[in-house]
């Protein structure tokens, strides 16, 4: 009989709620489709590893402690189904949901929870599935679009210990670590020598890595300064080689500390250029300019103390070298000071989406998003104040720019730094405190036939072929022999000369090789003076070679006429003469010494003889030496 009522009361029960269409459970006035007048239990489900959401489940929440997916069902099957997920992973290990029958959620093949404590809400629409919410619960204030009311400065970032990633066309290209280091392209971070801040450029048909731009009409330049005062502190630029390192091919620009007593390279505040693995060169690229060193200041009227001109020859105490190695104390210099200036790029917008808010001065604070209507290189995530440029660009191909949101067309920039026009001598400074040398470092990873490691100063007329200082290493496979060979470290220019010296007064240019140890590995130097000393730290004439010294040698049988690449001539067997160029300016101060080794006088050019006289001849089994006072030849010994 009971059995019977129940069934009964069962059958009146699905009767009413068909014929009305609305249910009530706790009540007997339902007021909606189904009126719930207490709890509601749903399903619920944690799990650890790969699962499959099923019919029976409706909240399920990720407990595990490595990267698993979960599976929803054919959206076909169950239009209107709800599914809540949850991670509450104690590492943020990832969670993958992802779909069936090539089905998308929001128009994407799967969806990831990253994030300790996110939830999402999924609900099929009978084809696909779709977000219909998504949150992080926690204590701190989220950027919302549209904007944030602040009074004060605010914080944007993480407070925990985890990283922020910044990414476009849903790539990571920017990220700050827990422990405040900035990659630009990259994650990754040296194990040993963490940088503060990394650029990867990683493998690009662009050979600009980082730019530093301004328009100043002073000197505009990158700067690193360590701020250690300690024993073995210095502040350095290295270019280094695809197989490079803290230890081999690499090529190092910096100076000491002053305190620095680690006779490392050099003394206390002395500034050092030196490379570890291969030769080093030093030359200009452009046909017929001079490579000119300088000491005891700057200007190069009355500081330059040697050169190599475009055609080879070396001129000391002169700038207009008329042989291989011409020496002289008078001559005078032509002032070339050479000034840097680089375009304003001016900041112009397209169609974009400001999120930001009005402050109390009236400026206006934006996070601008630049959107051409297409999804190419052009769109960019940008930093700014209402009214003024964009600040700071993050374009979606990883590409940043500060002060600029417009790059090399040819070849785009990882990182532009574009100061515009300034009053700042700064575009780029690196800082930092360490007992240690401190760096600013360029490495190309490729060991291609043509890639190296440089870093280039260009002038505000410059390009990547013209007017240009470039310092670099060649890579383990370079070839190319464009300057040097393998892992090859180089300094050189393309445009106009070549100035290298010292700007503090009674101070040297030091020449080293084989090491970096200076009481052993020092080869030459020019003091503070101008004296050139080969061989020795203290030169007591404007040469002072303290070893042997080679000159050119001709041994003939036949006439001769001497050129600028004569020293040296022995006449032996025939009856050979010698015609001597003539004793012009473009040959004053030349020397040549001409040895006689036949029985018989031979003829030579006029040149004065010890009594002023002239003479024409060379005394059989005789030596004499002639030099030049640009008018005449007199023999001198």
């Amino acid at each position: 009989m009971f059995r019977k009522i129940s069934t009964i009361l069962s059958i009146t029960l699905l009767s009413a709620a068909y014929l009305q269409a609305q249910v009530g459970i706790g009540t007997i006035s339902p007021t909606s489709t189904l009126d719930v007048r207490g709890s509601i239990s749903c399903g619920y489900r944690a799990f650890s590893s790969a699962t499959t959401a099923a019919i029976s489940d409706n909240t399920l929440v990720f407990t595990g402690v490595s990267a698993a997916t979960l599976t929803l069902p054919d959206a076909t099957t169950c239009s209107g189904r709800v599914y809540w997920v949850k991670s509450t992973s104690t590492n943020a290990s990832t969670l993958t949901i992802a779909t069936t029958a090539s089905q998308t959620i929001d128009g994407l093949s799967s969806w990831t929870l990253a994030q300790t404590n996110k939830v999402l809400s999924l609900v099929s629409n009978g084809t696909n599935w779709l977000i219909s919410t998504e949150s992080l619960p926690g204590n701190g204030t989220a950027w919302i679009p549209g904007g944030n009311n602040v009074v004060s400065t605010q914080n944007f970032g993480t407070t925990s210990n985890f990283d922020l990633p910044v990414l476009t066309n849903n790539i990571e290209r920017l990220r700050v670590t827990a422990g405040g280091n900035v990659g630009v392209g990259t994650s990754t971070f040296n194990g040993t020598n963490p940088e503060k801040f990394v650029v990867d450029a990683g493998t690009t048909s662009s050979v600009n890595a980082i730019v530093g731009k301004g328009t100043i009409n002073n000197y505009l330049q990158l700067n690193i300064q360590n701020m250690s005062a300690g024993t073995s502190a210095s502040s350095d630029v290295v270019a280094t080689a695809d197989n490079g390192n803290e230890t081999s091919n690499y090529v190092d620009m910096g100076i000491n500390s002053s305190t620095n007593t680690s006779g490392v390279m050099g003394a206390a505040n002395d500034a050092y250029l030196y490379n570890l693995g291969q030769n080093f060169l030093l030359g200009t690229g452009t046909a017929a300019k001079s490579l000119v060193f300088m000491t005891g200041g700057t200007a190069q009227s009355t500081n330059e103390r040697m050169r190599i001109d475009g055609s080879g020859n070396v001129g000391i105490g002169t700038n207009a070298p008329t042989a291989n190695l011409h020496v002289s104390n008078s001559g005078s210099v032509t002032n070339n000071i050479a000034q840097f200036f680089t375009p304003n790029l001016a900041t112009t917008n397209a169609t974009y989406l400001k999120l930001g808010k009005s402050l109390s001065n009236g400026d206006q604070a934006d996070i601008v998003y630049n959107w051409t209507g297409a999804n190419n290189a052009a769109n960019y995530l940008g930093f700014s104040f209402y009214g003024k440029p964009i600040f700071m660009a993050l374009t979606n191909a990883g590409n940043l720019g500060l002060g600029t949101t417009t790059f090399n067309g040819t070849n785009p920039e990882k990182l532009v730094v574009d100061a515009g026009v300034t009053s700042s001598v700064n575009a780029i400074v690196g800082k930092g405190n360490i007992n240690n040398y401190l760096q600013l470092n360029i490495q190309n990873s490729s060991s291609g036939t043509a890639a190296s490691s440089d870093v280039v100063a260009t002038a505000d007329n410059g390009s990547e072929t013209t007017n240009y200082i470039d310092m670099g290493i060649n890579g383990s496979g370079n070839t190319s022999t464009v300057f040097g060979n393998a892992d090859d470290a180089y300094l050189y220019n393309v445009g106009q000369n070549l100035l290298l010296g010292t700007s503090t007064a009674g101070k040297s240019l030091v020449f080293m090789t084989g090491g970096s140890t200076q009481s052993t590995n020092e080869r030459m130097r020019i003091d503070g003076t101008g004296n050139v000393g080969i061989g020795t730290t203290s030169a007591t004439s404007l040469l002072d070679v303290n070893g042997s010294v080679s000159a050119a040698i001709t041994t003939t049988n036949t006439n001769i006429t001497l050129g600028s690449t004569n020293y040296t001539v022995i006449l032996t067997s025939s009856t050979p003469t010698v015609t001597l160029p003539a004793a012009a300016a473009a040959n004053t101060r030349r020397i040549y010494i001409i040895v006689n080794q036949t029985n018989t006088a031979r003829s030579i050019s006029n040149y004065k003889d010890f009594t002023n006289s002239t003479a024409s001849t060379i005394a059989a089994n005789s030596s004499i030496t002639i030099q030049s006072d640009g008018s005449n030849w007199y023999r001198i010994q």
